[in-house]
């Protein structure tokens, strides 16, 4: 629990700062530092990565979301043949932030060796 306490409530408060102004790949960049920084597995890794990446984009996008009266996302959820954009765009948040906290866990023990 404690191994994953730390990178977790990393990657999520810096992450959430990084949405005030920065380019949408800052949770890869803040991930990948996270994996760098806190001794964790590859495999909890990705899966808190995966969670914290999944989280922020979904509330972001819920935020615009509800700044626009849903107008965007009624329009967009025709393109994608009824899928929700919210799931669509959390799922890929998750999928970013679980490969950039792999890649820094990844390269944490490459250079321990």
């Amino acid at each position: 629990m404690k191994n994953t306490l730390y990178p977790t409530l990393f990657v999520l408060i810096v992450g959430a700062l990084g949405y005030f102004g920065l380019p949408w790949w800052w949770l890869v960049a803040v991930a990948a530092v996270a994996g760098l920084l806190f001794p964790i597995s590859a495999g909890k890794g990705f899966a808190v990565g995966t969670a914290m990446g999944t989280l922020l984009w979904y509330s972001m996008a819920m935020l615009l979301n509800m700044a626009n009266g849903g107008a965007l996302a009624g329009k967009v959820s025709q393109i994608f043949l009824g899928y929700p954009p919210l799931v669509i765009t959390s799922l890929l948040g998750g999928l970013l932030g679980g490969f950039g906290m792999l890649t820094g866990c990844l390269a944490r023990e490459l250079f321990k060796k």
